[in-house]
């Protein structure tokens, strides 16, 4: 029984399902926050293909650029995976193609960066570098695409998009809690990108150190939060599950090491995005308003 699990668990994550049932997640809770409500949309099916093809391939490309140091470690267990990627890609991209061009002619040209920025950071561009592989500037261009993607589409036509200063708010929120949630991740990456020679924060900083500026970032996420609600009648349940799930995300982070399965980092840490969903969206139940 435990094999099956494990068998099951290994095809979410090194699929990228996982990832992309983060990303709708983390989407919907922009609506839920920011309009009181929420429904799967085309926008929504657009966030979860695209992120499957994009992490797939960047997978790929990751075990192509490391092939020579596999190792015991994820690598290992992913390059079984090799043509389930190559198959979820042709599956996945051209679907998500399709969604892109039924969207508003201003959006998809909104989408012309992000969509610039998510392919450089997979795939070898000049030479065989990829944004990823620049040092220190990885953890922004996730956060950065991330925040956008998770934000602008999901809000597209609401009215909140007609208050630039909100949007920007909004926005701010999301950098700083993808911020926090990712930079775990290049503690776990810190072998690996000393095979590539590529510098980070854990590296400059320490680990110790890198996970207080994580810390920071999902307090002033949190404090984001505060400023916003001054803007938007927010239902305070949601503000309470919000915070909840802060906490916890705080004590993942808090748990972080180098040393930890994958099942930590591409379960728990990206799963934080489903946590915060279900615990604001819990929260809309509770009995409590402004009056």
């Amino acid at each position: 029984m435990r094999r099956v699990l494990r068998s099951i668990a290994d095809f979410l994550l090194y699929s990228h399902l996982f990832v992309a049932c983060c990303a709708v997640c983390i989407s919907l809770l922009t609506s839920l926050l920011y309009t009181g409500q929420f429904e799967i949309t085309e926008a929504h099916r657009f966030i979860f293909t695209s992120t499957i093809g994009l992490y797939c391939i960047h997978r790929l490309v990751g075990l192509h650029k490391v092939h020579n140091h596999l190792g015991e470690n994820r690598f290992k267990i992913i390059k079984p995976f090799h043509w389930l990627l190559v198959g979820f890609i042709l599956i996945s991209l051209p679907f998500s193609g399709y969604i892109y061009f039924q969207f508003d002619a201003i959006l998809q040209k909104l989408l012309i960066l992000p969509a610039i920025l998510s392919i450089a950071y997979v795939i070898p561009i000049w030479g065989n570098m990829r944004l990823r592989d620049i040092s220190y500037i990885k953890l922004f261009i996730i956060a950065l695409v991330w925040s956008f993607i998770t934000v602008i589409i999901p809000v597209w036509e609401s009215p909140i998009l007609q208050n630039t200063q909100l949007v920007y708010l909004i926005c701010l929120e999301r950098f700083l809690f993808i911020l926090a949630i990712t930079l775990p991740f290049d503690i776990r990456d810190i072998n690996v990108d000393k095979i590539l020679k590529v510098k980070t924060l854990p590296m400059h900083f320490g680990i110790a150190r890198a996970k207080y500026i994580s810390y920071v970032c999902l307090v002033l996420a949190a404090i984001t939060i505060l400023i916003i609600s001054n803007y938007l009648p927010i239902n305070p349940g949601l503000i309470i599950g919000y915070f909840i799930g802060m906490i916890i995300t705080l004590l993942l982070i808090r748990g972080v090491h180098e040393e930890r399965s994958d099942y930590y980092f591409s379960g728990w840490m990206d799963g934080t995005m489903i946590i915060i969903f279900l615990l604001t969206w819990a929260g809309s139940y509770l009995p409590l308003s402004f009056h």
